[in-house]
């Protein structure tokens, strides 16, 4: 399966989506974790689809989900994707501001409530 990916690094040069494989465990508004030049850093999928423009044979797969729970829900995604055309934001800002900066570098969790 290939997923969109947004890499979690603010920078106008970067500041795209992203194709990596993944298999089926990958959902749409994990985080994850991926290669990305000569390092490893999280990004967000925000996708999936069939086809790509880019050869397949050259692309990167995704290392690992790193969340047991779906970090970004469609709404998140959808809301990003306004802002960025309405605001012209870049994505990853947009995206950031759904999520408590301490879940960044993975140093808070899922809130469980019990009933």
């Amino acid at each position: 399966m290939i997923f969109e990916v947004i890499v979690d690094i603010s920078n106008s040069e970067v500041d795209r989506v992203f194709d990596y494989i993944g298999d089926e465990n990958i959902q749409i508004g994990c985080r994850v974790l991926v290669p990305f030049g000569n390092r490893k850093i999280e990004g967000f999928v925000i996708g999936q689809k069939d086809k790509t423009d880019y050869d397949v044979d050259k692309l990167k797969s995704i290392i690992k989900r790193l969340d047991d729970f779906v970090t970004i829900s469609p709404e998140m995604i959808q809301l990003m994707h306004f802002m960025v055309a309405r605001f012209n934001v870049r994505l990853i800002d947009a995206l950031r501001l759904f999520l408590p900066a301490q879940m960044r570098g993975g140093r808070i969790g899922e809130l469980k409530k019990t009933l």
